[in-house]
């Protein structure tokens, strides 16, 4: 009897060890992610590198934080474009996809989200913070009279697709949305990244609701069918 019980406890001690392990795990992997990274905050190239007439703009999100931007106009034209980066970048990173656009004669706004690249905050928000960012950014514009009666597009990258669309549910300052490569749950890639069998709950807002919501309004949304990074809903 005595031997099952000491065996219990271990086994007890053991499940505790890896619990407490894996939450160790989650809190680092969250505030490295979360934190500021110098890394990302290093602008790779300047919109005049590539040729691109370009004027620096910054709006205000609700919590006081400043959104940094590069406004990048076409010569003649034809509407608008607001640009949002990825987890692993800013504003700098987006720009090969922005120089098409101009090209095509859209206006593009290129923006960095709150603890990245130039923008204010020492946290990023993995949720629906971020989509306040990209309203507030469209705000500036049109009170700067950069944006005018112009369709309005927009364009996001993995994490930034997610916030994009996102914003754009809460707003129909879009006329369309392009999302590329957007991480359906955030939680479920915890998963494959950490290897851990459970993840706690996270604030990344509704992806599924979202789409669901702008039935009304064009979306293009680029997946691969190999990316190991994304979960189809």
């Amino acid at each position: 009897m005595m031997n099952r019980r000491r065996l219990a406890g271990v086994v007890v001690a053991l499940v505790l060890l890896v619990v407490a392990g894996g939450w160790w795990q989650m809190r680092a992997y969250r505030a490295y992610y979360e934190g500021r990274r110098p890394a990302l905050d290093v602008m790779r190239q300047r919109p005049s590198d590539l040729g691109l007439r370009y004027d620096a703009f910054s709006a205000t999100n609700p919590e006081g934080t400043r959104i940094s931007g590069w406004w990048l106009p076409a010569p003649s034209p034809i509407g608008s474009l607001v640009m949002v980066h990825g987890d692993g970048g800013n504003k700098s990173t987006m720009l090969g996809r922005a120089a098409v656009f101009v090209q095509a004669g859209l206006n593009v706004a290129v923006i960095d989200l709150r603890a990245r690249g130039e923008s204010g905050g020492e946290r990023y928000d993995i949720g629906p913070g971020a989509a306040l960012d990209i309203l507030a950014a469209v705000d500036a514009l049109r009170s700067s009279g950069r944006q005018t009666d112009l369709p309005l597009l927009g364009y996001g990258l993995s994490h930034g697709a997610r916030a994009l669309t996102l914003a754009a549910a809460q707003s129909h300052v879009f006329s369309a949305i392009i999302t590329e490569a957007p991480p359906y749950s955030l939680r479920a890639s915890l998963k494959r990244i950490t290897h851990l069998p459970w993840v706690p709950a996270m604030a990344e807002g509704d992806l599924s609701g979202a789409f669901a919501s702008m039935k009304d309004r064009p979306i293009l949304l680029l997946v691969g069918d190999t990316d190991p990074e994304l979960s189809q809903a």
